[in-house]
């Protein structure tokens, strides 16, 4: 089993950005494999609560068309979010937006598969949160206006990082 968590501060309004992130149908925009998002049935089916979604999710991975049906559930009060593949070599995982410093938020994201560790799923993660990153750089960040286009790597001090922990 791998499990990957990611964290990066950002400067945004917290409720503002969980919900845009939140957001299903945006799914596409914030990670680069995922090539569509639609919900499955009814927005509230006898298996799914209300406020939870089921979608089926298109994605290319290394040149691979996969379509997966994805359970997602949202508390916009806590600003979490948490979401699992339905079906055999699923993986799971969790949004969370903190508050950080004045003006800032904290981002993080845990995802946990029943594989080993990959790298492109490590790459997808490290994409995702490099992109929202470059769009709402913390003040600190934005007064030094240092522009980069790679991700910086370990976290703190408005960087991300991921950590890879495989077992099993």
């Amino acid at each position: 089993m791998a499990r990957y968590e990611l964290t990066t501060t950002l400067t945004a309004d917290p409720d503002a950005l969980f919900a845009r992130l939140s957001e299903t149908a945006r799914l596409p925009e914030h990670v680069s494999e995922v090539t569509g998002a639609e919900p499955v049935g009814p927005a509230h089916t006898g298996d799914v609560p209300d406020g939870d979604a089921r979608l089926r999710v298109a994605a290319d991975v290394g040149g691979v068309r996969r379509v997966a049906e994805v359970r997602v559930a949202t508390d916009p009060a806590g600003r979490a979010a948490v979401w699992r593949t339905l079906g055999p070599g699923g993986h799971r995982g969790r949004l969370y937006v903190t508050d950080a410093a004045p003006g800032d938020v904290r981002v993080t994201v845990t995802v946990e598969t029943g594989g080993p560790d990959d790298p492109r799923l490590r790459a997808a993660l490290d994409h995702a949160l490099g992109a929202l990153h470059r769009r709402y750089r913390p003040q600190a960040r934005r007064r030094r206006s240092l522009r980069t286009d790679r991700w910086p790597a370990p976290v703190n001090g408005g960087r991300a990082t991921h950590r890879a922990v495989v077992s099993g």
